[in-house]
């Protein structure tokens, strides 16, 4: 298995369990800042931090759509 295979699969079975202890909605919320905030710091490292950027509009956009 590829290096970067296993760490997929490494990542997707921390944070599928993660989601499966998680225990509300918000829990589930939370899970998925982490993981948002992984991906974002990972891209960062590897010379990618635009990747902020759009996590930042991201979040923007969804504070305008529930913010009334």
């Amino acid at each position: 298995m590829a290096a970067s295979t296993r760490r997929q699969a490494n990542q997707a079975r921390h944070w599928n369990g993660k989601q499966a202890d998680a225990q509300t909605a918000a829990d589930r919320a939370a899970v998925w800042w982490d993981a948002c905030r992984s991906v974002a710091h990972r891209a960062e490292r590897s010379g990618d931090p635009k990747v902020w950027t759009e996590l930042q509009n991201a979040l923007h956009d969804f504070f305008r759509r529930h913010s009334g």
